[in-house]
């Protein structure tokens, strides 16, 4: 579980610092990797996989609007700011179920 947890911590950083440098692809790549990791140490973890695969979830609706071309500030995109806050939410949800 410790692991999950560090990794969770890495991928919500790498998230912030992907949103205030975007585009970045190295920075996308790092994003992708930890996503990866938390996929696989949740999959281990059976109390934490409805939130593991909410934070999937929320992870591609908010990438989703970063591709889009038109998407180079991303904080005056509403709808890119609106998956943000329930990105923030889907990590806050996995962080509490892991640490219970």
């Amino acid at each position: 579980m410790f692991q999950l947890v560090a990794t969770l911590e890495r991928y919500e950083l790498e998230v912030d610092a992907l949103l205030g440098h975007w585009p970045d692809t190295e920075r996308y790549a790092a994003v992708r990797k930890h996503m990866d990791n938390l996929q696989m140490y949740s999959s281990s973890v059976p109390a934490v996989a409805v939130a593991a695969v909410g934070l999937l979830i929320a992870h591609s609706e908010l990438v989703f609007p970063l591709w889009r071309a038109d998407t180079r500030q991303p904080a005056q995109d509403a709808p890119l700011q609106r998956a943000r806050a329930t990105h923030r939410d889907s990590v806050a949800t996995l962080r509490r179920q892991c640490l219970r």
